[in-house]
């Protein structure tokens, strides 16, 4: 797994962003503000950063709970996964999707990544989450 990963922490106010330039060490990158009920900056962001950082895997927290059900935070998230897909496609982009559990992240964050914004580095642990679940 060595191309380039971004994680994203999908935020209806606040999403973070981490990326992994060689799939083996996340870290967290930047924090996108939303502009609620309409997610068209994020959306717009993450086509921008995947096209510059040639993004071939996109890794998304989605809100599950503790044992991997559905909440209705999730479905929401979904709707934005789906925005972000089709924007991509549109833009002849075609990363894959993977999605992850984010349960505790932003708990367990701000301990590992003290000095990054919490969202961003709530994303890093996501997608940290996914390369030690990949290795």
């Amino acid at each position: 797994m060595n191309s380039p990963l971004l994680g994203l922490d999908l935020g209806f106010r606040r999403t973070g962003v981490a990326i992994s330039e060689n799939g083996l060490l996340a870290r967290p990158l930047t924090v996108i503000r939303a502009r609620p009920p309409h997610m068209q900056v994020v959306v717009e962001a993450v086509i921008q950063l995947v096209n510059e950082h040639k993004i071939a895997t996109l890794v998304i927290g989605l809100p599950y709970t503790e044992d991997d059900r559905l909440t209705s935070q999730a479905l929401k998230v979904e709707r934005i996964i789906s925005q972000i897909d089709s924007a991509l496609a549109a833009q002849g982009m075609k990363p894959e999707i993977k999605r992850i559990n984010e349960f505790h992240t932003s708990l367990d964050a701000a301990a590992i990544y003290p000095e990054a914004p919490l969202d961003a580095a709530a994303a890093a642990l996501i997608l940290q989450d996914y390369i030690d679940q990949h290795a």
